[in-house]
């Protein structure tokens, strides 16, 4: 019987798995302690498994999944709900993708060195396991749709707002019980979804969000809104149901490019909703 490598056989028993997509999520991105390779190493790697392949897995399919070097120079990846649990250290070295979408999966963390993935413009982590955001998260510079919802986040790193060509952060279902003054510093903001979280208090720099057209607060916990809520002039649409709100900010008139806003479930009274249905003549406003 012919003797693998420690290296070889690692792959071989991947292989010998049957499970194909799972295979091809570990060579393509060189999952730790499965198979050590550099992704400089592709061609070696090409003709490697070219040659060990076990019968059941033929050469042409084999040539079809493993072509490391498209895979380093790939622009887009999705691997919604596929079961990943954490992405390799040398995944930075992916260093022209600019689309990634991991949906669904079990991430606890970003690896090692993310940031320096320089081009990404789109980044989904919608339904992992996210407790915290890399301190250098404001590296993405080329970032422009940032989705988190539905993990674990109880704050921002303060260099969330360096992203200054985000256009739509979305930060449904997570642990935020405020919104850090550092967020107002992205002026280039068109939506901004905070729907279930446990925010009591919005930071006066909202304010600073010159452009932001949506704005989603949906089921916190906010008893009151600060003044400057009011300069958000750009304002289309906004969404305060569900939270304990019995006045809006004096000057809310000065938001006429409202065309929706929700206020169902807070505490309104009758006749306050006639005088914002006077103040704002064009705002479709839904009311209990």
């Amino acid at each position: 019987m012919k003797k693998y490598s420690e290296e070889q056989q690692k792959a071989l028993n991947l292989i010998n798995t049957g499970d194909m997509a799972f295979i091809e999520l570990a060579l393509q991105l060189n999952i730790s302690n499965n198979l050590e390779l550099d992704f400089e190493d592709y061609e070696t790697l090409y003709v490697w498994l070219d040659k060990y392949a076990p019968k059941g897995v033929s050469a042409y399919r084999v040539k079809q999944l493993y072509k490391i070097h498209e895979v380093v120079n790939r622009t887009s990846i999705d691997f919604q709900n596929s079961d990943i649990w954490d992405l390799p250290a040398c995944f930075y070295k992916m260093h022209k993708l600019k689309d990634l979408n991991l949906k669904g999966n079990s991430i606890e963390y970003f690896p090692p060195r993310f940031h320096k993935l320089g081009y990404l413009k789109y980044l989904n982590f919608v339904d992992n396991a996210l407790r915290s955001l890399p301190k250098k998260i404001g590296e993405l510079v080329a970032l422009e749709e940032l989705y988190l919802d539905k993990n674990e986040l109880c704050s921002l790193p303060e260099s969330i707002g360096q992203l200054f060509k985000l256009r739509v952060l979305s930060l449904e279902s997570n642990l935020l019980s405020h919104l850090p003054s550092y967020v107002g510093k992205l002026k280039n903001l068109l939506t901004l979804d905070l729907t279930y979280n446990k925010l009591t208090s919005l930071s006066k720099n909202i304010g600073q969000l010159k452009s932001l057209e949506t704005l989603v607060l949906h089921q916190n916990q906010l008893t009151t809104l600060p003044d400057s809520f009011c300069e958000l002039g750009q304002l289309q649409t906004l969404n305060l149901s569900a939270n304990y709100l019995e006045t809006l900010p004096k000057g809310i008139e000065k938001l006429q490019n409202l065309t929706f806003m929700d206020l169902r479930y807070n505490s309104f009274t009758d006749s306050y909703i006639a005088k914002l249905q006077d103040l704002l003549p064009n705002c479709d406003i839904l009311f209990d």
